[in-house]
């Protein structure tokens, strides 16, 4: 079987178990050193370590995506048989960037400080939920039950596509009661380049909308992502960094990659300790 076969095999099997982006990450790392080893002329049974050491010589990254073609040439030489030399795959070591994020009472200020209906619901929205900017703009009124204060999102970047119901605050449900039904989603716009009528606000208008109430509160430099970022901290904070409490709103299918916003908390919270 040659090495663009197994390649096909091995994208089939990372489809039925890992999420599109990292079936999309790994594919096109595999599919480097695929090339790598065709062009050296080099097959999996002859491959050694020194091929993969070469390879990822012959790179140009980062030491974090460095890290990413290590885990993903580890994956694919253990799904081929290799598991002698997967084992000993190097993984470069690097520094986890805190994400950006805010304290609740900055989100506060942004929301207060925002008097569309529409727009203060799309921000707080946002952060109650822990919603990507594509997951708030995807929602249709048929997600939303007003009498039992439930929101059924339908999360992007998971293995499978679930539909789950989440509670959301009295406010909420009230700005949510005060949009006009204009169109199926909860979140629209008028026209535009290539629309007539209304339909789905597009990401570019949800952005401006938040950059614009964040940079009117003081907070410049922020994209609609941070209210994720921002819900997640909080969480760590109110539950002492219980990282199973925390996915159960934010959703992660690895809860490990909650520990950062662990970490964050921890941090803050020593800070102030020390202030005091």
């Amino acid at each position: 079987m040659s090495l663009d076969e197994r390649f096909r095999l091995y994208r089939s099997y990372l489809e039925r178990r890992k999420s599109p982006q990292t079936v999309a990450v790994y594919s096109y790392a595999v599919k480097r050193f695929i090339d790598y080893l065709n062009r050296s002329g080099v097959d999996l049974d002859r491959l050694t370590l020194a091929d993969v050491e070469g390879f990822l010589s012959s790179l140009r990254v980062s030491d974090r995506s460095l890290a990413l073609y290590s885990f993903a040439l580890a994956s694919f030489l253990e799904f081929v048989g290799r598991s002698d030399i997967a084992r000993l795959v190097p993984v470069s070591k690097f520094t986890v960037r805190e994400p950006p994020w805010l304290p609740e009472e900055a989100i506060r200020r942004i929301v207060d400080g925002e008097k569309d209906p529409m727009r203060k619901a799309l921000i707080l929205i946002g952060y109650e939920l822990a919603l990507r900017v594509n997951e708030a703009l995807n929602l249709r009124w048929e997600d939303v039950d007003l009498d039992g204060r439930v929101v059924w999102v339908t999360r992007l970047k998971k293995k499978r596509v679930e539909r789950k119901p989440k509670p959301i605050s009295k406010e909420l449900a009230e700005l949510l009661s005060m949009i006009p039904r204009v169109c199926d989603y909860v979140f629209a716009a008028y026209g535009g380049k290539a629309s007539r009528g209304w339909h789905r606000m597009s990401v570019e208008t949800a952005e401006r909308i938040f950059r614009e109430a964040a940079e009117r509160a003081g907070y410049k430099g922020y994209s609609y992502h941070v209210l994720r970022h921002s819900r997640a901290t909080a969480l760590a904070e109110k539950t002492g960094g219980n990282i199973v409490e925390m996915a159960k709103i934010t959703d992660h299918d690895d809860p490990r990659s909650l520990m950062v916003y662990t970490h964050i908390a921890l941090s803050r919270l020593r800070r102030i300790a020390e202030a005091k």
